[in-house]
Parts: C-alpha cells; structure tokens; sequence
C-alpha cells in the first residue's frame, strides 16, 4: 500500500491515527504545528515537517517534501481542527470565528490543494475529520462552520475528482479523549456520558481512507449518541 500524510497531528486523534497507520507497516510522513510531531515521528520512526497548515505556500511546499521523501503519495488524512467551545453568538467575538474557520475549513483546502497534483497519477484517497452533530450543535458558530464546511467541501471534491480515482471522505467523531494517543480502546459503551477512545476514530479513519469503493460520505462515529431523540421532545 501506498505512502499516506497525516497533517494536523496532535496528542488525540491525530497520534492515535498516525499510530493506526503505523501498525500497518504504511509510511507516513507527519505535518505538526507544534513539536509534539516531531516527538512522535521519533517514536515511529517516521519523517515529519512542522508547519502552520493554515499558510498555503508553506503547506504545499511540506507536502511535496514528504511526497517526494516517501516516494509517493497514496492518501493524506487531515486532522487539523479545534476551537470547540459552548459559547453562543454573543460570546463569540469575530476573531474567535476567523480563527476557528482559517483552523478548520482553510488548513482543509491547503492541505486537498497541495495533495490532489500528487494524488492525480495514480488515485487515492483525502479523508479529513469534521464532527458529530451532538458536538457541533452545542459548540459555537465558528466551530460549527468550519466543522459544517468540511462536510461539504468533501462532498463536492469527492464529486469533482472522482475522475481522477481519487476519494474524499469525512469522519466525524463525537467527544472523544485528546490525549490518549492510540490507547486501547477497551469496551465502549454505546450511549456512554465519557469521552471515547481516540484510538477508536484511528481505526475508522484508516478503514475509509484505505477502502476502494467509498468516497463522498461523512461516517459520524458518537456511539449513537446524534441519533436520539432529545429529552424535551417526543415522537
């Protein structure tokens, strides 16, 4: 199997999904803003750049440098994200909303722009994470846009490059530890009040980036919790 890149890596999900991909003897390259890639790419023994995913040039110019390094590219996997908060409207200030959209939905088109050019010889996959209604709903508007635009922006890549055989798809996680780093997940109550494992998306994450027939989808993965009717009302 191809190389993948894994952008956005931090000590949740981003780790858990790089330690996912390890486990299947895949090479990786990591992009990090912080230095934590560059501590987890010596654990694995993996290449890694740190980068600010949110500057395009310097995105592009990291991906072609891992691309190059790795000997190709078979699918990138984008983590980057944040900015999770329950404050309403009139909490949330204009540069908290730029922030949480140049965090989610600008790092999200740096690193599909940069990849696609390497992705287009011989097809892949672009998977990103987005989140799951129970947790966009309660956050505030600027994460609820940048998360909400990843799904679509999914939905109409997967559409425009799918004659290139390259496949776009979303996870969307529910609340889930941030810091577990690819921690067996144990036994995971369904409807559960605690965060669940990150190594859990890992798993998913890796099973839709690597499986031929799916492209366009957000799979949401709360442990059932979006799918309930709220206390307040009946059917």
């Amino acid at each position: 199997m191809k190389s993948f890149i894994i952008s956005g890596v931090g000590p949740g999900m981003g780790c858990s999904i790089a330690r996912e991909f390890h486990s299947h003897n895949i090479s990786i390259g990591l992009i990090s803003r912080t230095d934590f890639g560059i501590k987890l790419s010596k654990e694995i023994n993996c290449i890694h750049r740190k980068v600010d995913l949110k500057d395009f040039e310097s995105t592009q110019k990291a991906i072609d440098e891992l691309t190059g390094e790795l000997g190709g590219l078979g699918g990138i996997v984008h983590c980057a994200g944040g900015f999770f908060s329950t404050r309403g409207i009139m909490e949330t200030d204009p540069e908290q909303f730029r922030e949480a959209l140049e965090n989610n939905s600008v790092t999200y088109f740096n690193v599909a722009k940069s990849s696609v050019k390497h992705l287009m010889k011989d097809g892949g996959s672009i998977t990103a994470i987005s989140a799951a209604r129970n947790v966009y709903y309660g956050s505030n508007p600027g994460y609820s846009a940048g998360k909400g635009s990843i799904v679509y922006m999914t939905r109409t890549m997967a559409r425009d490059l799918a004659r290139f055989n390259i496949r776009v798809n979303a996870v969307a996680p529910g609340f889930i530890r941030k810091d577990d780093c690819g921690t067996p997940p144990g036994n995971v109550k369904l409807l559960g009040s605690e965060r669940y494992p990150s190594s859990a998306i890992g798993r998913i994450v890796f099973e839709i980036a690597t499986n031929s027939i799916i492209t366009g989808q957000n799979i949401e993965a709360d442990g059932g919790v979006s799918s309930q009717v709220p206390s307040n009302q009946t059917l």
